[in-house]
């Protein structure tokens, strides 16, 4: 499965997140990609791996 994510060290504006959401793009944040860097999973990213359909999770 293909994701499309845009990470930036900044915060996104409103209108920024509404059009991602809009898009289907999934926006990482500084404070997401801090997060991540560390070694933790993105959250945003779990939820799409529990939308794929079962066959696509083996």
């Amino acid at each position: 499965m293909d994701v499309a994510l845009f990470v930036a060290t900044c915060n996104f504006s409103l209108e920024a997140e509404a059009i991602a959401d809009l898009s289907g793009v999934i926006i990482v944040n500084r404070d997401a990609l801090e997060t991540w860097s560390a070694g933790a999973r993105l959250e945003t990213l779990r939820r799409v791996e529990d939308e794929r359909p079962e066959a696509a999770k083996r």
